[in-house]
């Protein structure tokens, strides 16, 4: 095997990467690292060096000098709107009282003439298209929607009867439904 002028300098990289790594652990290591160090507890962790269990956090705030926790800030809304916590099932849920605060009263509107729903029929070729028609001696099938349907299978309730060239028809409960190919 010869040495490339490109392995070369692979090697090369890799060398240096490989001293850089030793001098960062072996010399410039800054006492010890992990998951002590990284943590997010709200406690702070026992060091292994403090054998009394001592707290090391220097920034802890004296009791009176804490914002009030959220159980605590819970409960005196509890009592500024007369809610008993006991009887609340989720305390994040809106209360009624401030619900009735929040609705907007509404006109009395007559309701207008509905409008007309469509029919099955028009729903089911609302939902779904025709990609291809494959017609063979047997009969054939079509692809609806990325499917295969074959002759006389059933989609969301409409029976495929009958194919051409460009077209396939479902029918469903005395209607029919021809899915034209879009080009």
């Amino acid at each position: 095997m010869t040495l490339t002028r490109s392995r070369k300098l692979c090697v090369a990289i890799l060398g240096l990467a490989l001293a850089a790594l030793a001098v960062d652990r072996v010399f410039l290591a800054s006492g010890t690292s992990g998951p002590k160090a990284a943590g997010a507890s709200s406690l702070p962790a026992p060091d292994s060096a403090d054998a009394a269990g001592a707290s090391q956090d220097k920034k802890t705030l004296p009791a009176a000098d804490r914002p009030p926790t959220l159980a605590a800030r819970l409960e005196s809304a509890a009592e500024q709107f007369a809610l008993a916590p006991t009887e609340m099932r989720d305390g994040f849920s809106i209360a009624e009282t401030w619900l009735a605060e929040l609705q907007v009263p509404t006109a009395a509107h007559p309701p207008g003439p509905a409008e007309p729903q469509p029919s099955a029929a028009e729903a089911f070729a609302g939902r779904h298209t025709l990609t291809s028609v494959i017609l063979t001696s047997q009969g054939g099938s079509a692809v609806i929607d990325g499917k295969v349907v074959p002759l006389g299978q059933a989609v969301d309730g409409f029976t495929l009867l009958r194919l051409t060239r460009e077209s396939a028809v479902f029918g469903a409960a005395g209607e029919e439904v021809e899915l034209r190919l879009r080009r």
